[in-house]
Formats: C-alpha cells, sequence, structure tokens
C-alpha cells in the first residue's frame, strides 16, 4: 500500500449496493466506487451534516464491524478528476 492510499473496511451488508453502483457507473472496482462517491458528494455530504440539527443522533455507529466485512483500499488524493476519466 503506498503513502497515498489507506485501508477501509466495507461491512458486508453494504457490499451488493457498492458493487451495484460500480456495475452503475462503470468504475473498476469497489475502491474505486468509494472514492467517487467521496470525492463527488463528500463535501456536499459534510456541510448538510453539520448544518443538521440531528447530527448527533446520526453521527452514532450503524453497525459495529464484523468479522464478515470486507476490506477495501481508497486513494485519499484531493484531485477531482471528470467521472468520464472513471469510467
Amino acid at each position: 500500500m503506498s503513502k497515498n492510499q489507506v485501508r477501509i473496511v466495507l461491512n458486508a451488508k453494504d457490499k451488493p449496493l457498492v458493487e451495484e453502483i460500480k456495475q452503475t457507473t462503470g468504475v473498476g472496482s469497489l475502491s474505486e466506487v468509494v472514492t467517487l462517491l467521496v470525492r463527488r458528494y463528500g463535501a456536499h455530504f459534510v456541510e448538510w451534516f453539520q448544518s443538521n440539527p440531528h447530527r448527533h443522533e446520526l453521527s452514532m455507529p450503524i453497525a459495529e464491524v464484523s468479522n464478515q466485512s470486507v476490506p477495501m483500499e481508497v486513494d485519499r488524493g484531493n484531485n477531482l478528476p471528470p467521472l468520464s476519466e472513471l469510467l
């Protein structure tokens, strides 16, 4: 793993939706799906979350990480490539 990557864990129950996003967008890997979502929607989500009066309730853990989780690597780069480059 290079310095520009970090490892994240995807809950196994979320994998089908991530696979569907991967197929729909045409990106090459599950890591690219997460990168696409973070780069395209991350800043908007942070802005929305900070303005939401229920943010404390929303920040509660959804579920404990289990041993059935799927490890993924995500590029933490700050450059936002055009969507066409990811397809």
